[in-house]
């Protein structure tokens, strides 16, 4: 049975997708980075609602240019 998410969850999910596309971070790493949970991105899949202050980390690393990765 899929779960439900709420449509900021999805959004959120997308944006994370696109930037670990754009900066080859792994999903455990760019878990670890912003919320010291490696399985950060897994949970919110899952239908878990981070905290705002979880979002405003993940939104300003987003919005910060990249490092080179490779």
């Amino acid at each position: 049975m899929k779960t439900q998410r709420h449509p900021e969850i999805d959004a959120l999910l997308n944006q994370i997708a696109a930037y670990r596309l754009k900066t080859g971070i792994g999903r455990t790493q760019f878990g670890l980075i912003v919320a010291n949970d490696g399985h950060f991105i897994r949970r919110l899949e899952g239908g878990r609602l981070p905290r705002l202050p979880t979002i405003d980390r993940v939104r300003a690393l987003i919005r910060r240019k990249p490092a080179k990765t490779k």
